[in-house]
């Protein structure tokens, strides 16, 4: 590479004669153009690492800049580069730069800038950005000529991170929009000339604590000290005009160079009398907005955010009390993603509530208008989900379909769902951080939700972050339980913050005040805060307010420690600063309390009784005691209150009489100008004490909560609704209240729901209606097979006309179909399933059909009907995937999986599990999860994998008696039992197959009392426990009586013919075995029949039909082969070697006990190895004896 040095001779033309200077991008050199015979300025980048399409974009600029003509800029005359390394050349300019030769007085300093501005101007009006003013790049000739420099030339903040995440280059003049990557335009320029005029004026810079990285986040989030608080010289309106330019969104600065000028030209600029509107508050004297005192916490999260942009993304949860930092915390980890390239979306949670998922409504109203062109290249039918949200934002997307109704659960998966498609989409335009601050007062559908994300968004570049109060757990069950969640499955990190050490206070005092801290304050503040950060700022407030810290002779002073009278908790600091406040400041922050942590100003002008101009005065006076902010300026604007303890405190004050008139105004206020904001009109009319607006908006907000599956957040408004009715004695609201309750609960409590439904059905006059509270009652007996459900089931299906309400009547008719199904009787249910499914498919209403095909399969299986349950599968499946149901998608693969196991068709039955198993991880659907790892452990151990089976069924057990569900705990019990007994750890085998059989017969179900017993006898016939095994073969017969079920009697035979055989019970056994082997051939189950081979082999045997037994083993063993069944197979060799032995074939018994136990070390099923080890010594004794 090139070497630059005096000599160089670039383009066989410019030789560089004298090096002037270094900087971030590269090496200036004084040098000489002979074809012009002039001295130039060359700037070689040798600092700036471009690509070729970066070097393209930098020929455009220089040429860009080159048609810049004015006295003020440094004229660019060509580019060029030598070995890929570009350099500029430029006019050659005589004179130090403002960082060497700063202004030395007021006037200066607006000369100065004046003319930067005229170059800006100029610059501006012609396209060009220079994106990297700072004093350096300002060069002052002798006459006072300033020229600016070094147009186009600067590189992003993102380009400038290093893999540490720290920034390279000066960041000291940077404006807000090109730290994050947003769209900028010249007032960027105008940005850095504010903190130019900033620093000549003061003699600081207003931003420059910390390391780069953290710089940068204080030209985002910090505000500067006021400039006449540094230096009282500094006129009103230089420093208004200095504050202006510094402010952090575009629209608030100057909107072009011409106005700074026009500023700059006012003759009273620097008069010090001339005042501004408003003044200068004593708390602008004070630093805000710095983030101190949690380095190691921010490194943590940092570390995670850095594996999120891997691609490895996790949950953060930040715990700790009121005060102590959170979102201090999430706003700097937010700030320092963002400016690394990611994007940061945040959601609130608020004490008074809100509607469902309210958080997530905020990041979608963040994200969704900024798409609308493309809607982030989402389908139409998830963006169209997710305006069940967010409706006030469906005009921008006027064209999209309505989605088909689900039920409720269904409903908020498929939302979930697309909640994760958006998320997804714009994670892979740039990595997000997702913030849901104050957890511990979000909804319980936010909770669900979040939950969700964490597991379906593991693994990609999206980092989620959840701050709560650790001791508002008490209050907010639905938390707890996502906080368990989370845990259980390792979802999360956390971090808890705990309150400032001393060191840390310090750091934090040096922050606010900008000056040394003395011991002795120190102590005191220590000392009364015990540390926690929002009361050690609000004393801070308090004293400086109260003039007993005041600022003088640049510096901050106060009397001696015991005389300043500490607050003595942060109530009674933030009383003593509202105390302060003018009467009519205080009236209007009342009413903004009563509407809440955050509100809007047009809502607050309509509730209250000060005219808007007063509000206005008012809001200005708390803002600049720094009580709430504007962070909005839609609606007239919406604020928010600097801290919710603020807000908590004002409304101490209140009467309760004052406090209910002024709910009553905001609900008025809010129902004018907001008749959709039925959770914030429910809230403030029920806590005004108006029984008709409180009772009207809670039944809206329930419904509205209950059709996005918000179920707490429903049940309390509408207990709020409840409440309410039965005081007032209005019955027709009350049966309307009751049985929303009973839906709510119908998914849950039992006895809740029946209780809701039938006081409901008690309240209902009208006969339609009241056939339909029957349906739902009878609903919920069926699913246990209670026959009390049935008499009101068939009370509706005489009441309800087909024309008019058919899904009610095809559910009535199903769910006596179902009764049937629970209580064994399977073709009574097939045949009312089948008259529901004619009334149903025209409807083609989706709740209701796959209500009907889910039992339809069900039925058809427990007949051991296969192939027609496998076709009810499939159609729910396919009606599934339509209606994006996942759940009964992953639940018709559970139907087709299992009936592939019942048939031993075990790679089949592995395939379709794990489809299931998939569905269910993809969508959140827990309990899915665990049934496909059942079916996955009951095919493993069919195919010999009794290892890899017990590994998946104790995933599948831990889970189901984490969750309460019995029926599958059953299950899992019955086929680990089976499992650890063929490992020959009967310990373990026995208190599985004991504590299914128990779990079974509290749940009194035929089918799960035969599957237990099955297990048990299964071990306890390996035990050599026959008779035991026989009692527990006929516990499940008995169970089974007078069912048409055969399904069971299919599994139970074979053991039940053995255990017949074992005991004596010769003829008996046969006979169940060929009724068994009849039932497996109609049924079309290889592996039932391969079983019953196994034991007609050795009844035949016994009875010394050796043929018979020879021909049943044989046709055993080739079921097995052909379906995989690797165990049996095994087994039925063990067997039929036996039989070899006694008929002499000794060669041929040796080599089939080879072949068994091959197949049983295979597998790891110690208890067959030892069987057929000790069958291989027992014929070799045999050997021995016969040849000796």
């Amino acid at each position: 590479m090139t070497r630059f040095a005096p000599g160089t001779v670039l383009n066989n033309r410019y030789r560089l004669e004298a090096e002037l200077g270094r900087g971030g991008t590269g090496t200036v050199f004084r040098a000489h153009d002979p074809d012009l015979d002039r001295e130039v300025a060359v700037k070689i980048l040798t600092h700036l690492e471009l690509g070729m399409d970066g070097r393209a974009r930098l020929q455009k600029e220089a040429q860009a800049i080159a048609k810049l003509n004015h006295p003020n800029i440094v004229a660019v005359y060509d580019v060029g580069e030598l070995d890929d390394v570009p350099f500029i050349v430029m006019e050659y300019v005589e004179g130090l730069d403002l960082h060497r030769r700063p202004p030395k007085d007021a006037t200066q300093i607006v000369d100065v800038a004046r003319q930067v501005s005229l170059a800006l101007q100029h610059a501006h009006e012609s396209g060009v950005i220079h994106r990297d003013l700072k004093p350096e790049n300002v060069l002052v000739q002798s006459d006072g000529t300033a020229k600016l420099v070094d147009f186009g030339i600067a590189r992003s903040v993102a380009s400038r991170m290093t893999t540490e995440g720290q920034i390279s280059g000066t960041v000291f003049y940077l404006a807000p929009e090109l730290a994050l990557g947003q769209d900028y335009d010249g007032r960027a320029d105008l940005y850095a000339l504010g903190v130019m005029l900033y620093e000549f004026s003061v003699g600081s810079l207003p931003f420059d604590q910390g390391d780069p990285l953290a710089v940068v986040s204080q030209h985002i989030n910090a505000t500067p000290i006021s400039p006449r608080a540094l230096n009282p010289d500094v006129s009103p309106r230089l420093e208004a005009l200095i504050l202006q330019l510094l402010s952090k969104e575009q629209g608030q600065r100057p909107p072009s160079a011409a106005a700074v000028i026009e500023a700059l030209d006012d003759p009273d600029l620097l008069d010090p009398a001339a005042t501004t509107d408003p003044e200068m508050a004593v708390l602008d004297r004070i630093a805000r907005g710095r983030f101190v005192g949690r380095q190691k916490e921010l490194k943590q999260a940092r570390a995670i955010w850095m594996q999120t942009m891997a691609g490895a993304g996790q949950t953060l949860l930040i715990s700790g009390e009121p005060g102590i930092g959170k979102s201090s915390l999430t706003r700097e980890l937010a700030t320092q993603a963002e400016i690394s390239g990611g994007r940061a979306l945040i959601g609130e949670c608020y004490a008074e509530g809100g509607a469902p998922y309210s958080p997530f409504s905020q990041i979608l109203r963040q994200v969704l208008p900024k798409e609308s062109d493309n809607g982030a290249s989402l389908p139409e039918f998830v963006l169209a989900d997710l305006m069940s949200l967010t409706p006030e934002l469906r005009p921008y997307f006027s064209d999209l379909p309505e989605v088909p109704p689900l039920d409720p659960e269904s409903e908020q998966r498929r939302l979930f769902e697309s909640m994760v498609t958006l998320f997804t989409s714009l994670s892979e335009q740039s990595p997000l951080i997702l913030v849901i601050e104050d957890a511990h007062w979000a909804d319980s559908g936010s909770l669900s939700m979040l939950r969700y994300l964490a597991r379906r968004t593991k693994g990609q570049p999206v980092m989620l972050v959840a701050t709560y109060r650790e001791v508002e757990l008490d209050e907010s069950r639905p938390l707890q339980e996502m906080l368990v969640e989370l845990n259980r499955e390792r979802l999360a990190s956390r971090l808890k913050l705990s309150r400032f050490g001393k060191d840390e206070t310090r750091e934090l005092l040096s922050a606010i005040f900008q000056d040394e801290i003395t011991p002795d304050f120190l102590d005191g503040i220590y000392s009364e805060t015990e540390g926690n950060p929002f009361f050690i700022e609000e004393i801070c407030k308090s004293l400086v307010e109260e003039g007993k810290l005041y600022f003088e002779d640049g510096g901050w002073h106060c009397p001696d420690m015991v005389d300043l009278d500490l607050p003595q908790s942060v109530r009674v600091a933030i009383q003593s600063r509202l105390a302060k406040l003018p009467d009519e400041v205080l009236d209007g922050l009342r009413m903004a309390a009563v509407l809440g942590h955050e509100f809007d100003f047009d809502i607050l002008v309509a509730a209250s009784n000060l005219d808007e101009e007063a509000l206005i005065d008012a809001l200005e006076a708390a803002e600049r005691a720094q009580l709430v902010k504007e962070i909005s300026r839609e609606r007239g604007g919406t604020f928010r209150f600097a801290h919710a303890v603020i807000a908590t405190t004002l409304l101490e004050g209140l009467s309760g009489l004052r406090r209910r008139r002024m709910h009553h105004q905001v609900a008025a206020a809010i129902e004018n100008l907001r008749p959709d904001d039925y959770e914030a009109l429910a809230h403030h009319y029920y806590e005004s004490g108006d029984v008709e607006g409180g009772l009207k908006y809670s039944l809206r907000a329930g419904d509205r909560a209950l059709g996005l599956s918000a179920h707490s957040e429903a049940r309390r408004h509408f207990n709020r609704a409840l409440e309410i009715a039965s005081v007032e004695g209005r019955t027709d609201e009350l049966a309307i209240i009751h049985l929303a309750i009973g839906d709510i609960e119908s998914t849950g409590d039992f006895n809740l729901a029946l209780e809701s439904y039938e006081q409901a059905l008690a309240l209902t006059q009208d006969p339609i209606q009241q056939s339909i509270i029957k349906v739902k009652i009878g609903r919920l007996h069926a699913a246990t097979g209670n026959e009390q459900g049935v008499p009101l089931l068939q009370e509706a299906v005489e009441t309800l006309d087909p024309d008019t309400h058919g899904n009610e009547l095809a559910l009535a008719i199903a769910s006596i179909g179902r009764f049937h199904h629970n209580r064994g009787q399977h073709r009574l249910a097939i045949e009312q399933l089948e008259k529901a499914r004619e009334i149903a498919d025209p409807l083609n209403d989706v709740e209701t059909l796959i209500y009907v095909y889910l039992f339809l399969a069900g039925a058809y299986q427990h007949l051991a009907d296969f192939r027609h349950s496998n076709e009810w599968a499939r159609r729910q499946i396919e009606l599934g995937s339509e209606a994006k149901y996942a759940f009964m998608e992953a639940m018709g693969y559970e139907y087709l999986a299992e009936n592939h196991a019942f048939m031993g068709r075990w790679e089949a039955a592995l395939e379709h599990a794990e489809r299931d198993e998939e569905i269910g991880q993809q969508n959140g659907l827990s309990d899915r999860v665990r049934w496909a790892k059942m079916v996955k452990l009951w095919a493993l151990h069919g195919m010999g994998q009794p290892e890899l089976a017990i590994e998946e069924g104790s995933l599948s057990l831990e889970q189901a008696e984490t969750y309460g569900d019995r029926r599958l705990a059953v299950l899992d019990g019955a086929q680990l039992a089976r499992a650890y007994a063929d490992c020959d750890d009967f310990d373990t085998a026995r208190k599985h197959a004991e504590l299914s059989t128990e779990r079974a017969h509290e749940l009194d179900q035929a089918y799960m009392i035969g599957t237990a017993q099955d297990g048990l006898a299964y071990v306890q016939g390996l035990q050599g426990e026959w008779q035991q095994a026989l009692t527990s073969r006929e516990v499940t017969v008995k169970a089974h009586e007078g069912s048409d079920n055969r399904l069971i009697p299919m599994v139970n035979g074979p053991g039940l013919a053995e255990a017949l055989l074992e005991t004596g019970q010769v003829e008996e056994a046969a006979k169940t075995a060929r009724d068994v082997l009849d039932l497996a051939r109609e049924s079309k189950s290889p592996i039932q029949e391969a079983r019953t081979l196994r034991v007609l082999g050795r009844i035949h045997a016994h009875l010394e039909e050796f043929d018979a037994a020879e021909k049943a083993y044989a046709d055993a063993v080739k079921f097995c082969e052909e379906w995989g069944g690797q165990l049996l197979a095994g087994r039925v060799m063990l067997d039929w070697s036996l039989l070899q032995a006694a008929q002499e074939s000794k060669q041929r018994a040796a080599a089939t006990l080879e072949a068994s136990l091959k197949i049983f070390e295979a597998a790891g099923a110690k208890f067959w190895v030892d069987r057929a080890r000790a069958a291989i010594d027992q014929l070799t004794l045999q050997e021995e004896s016969r040849d000796g």
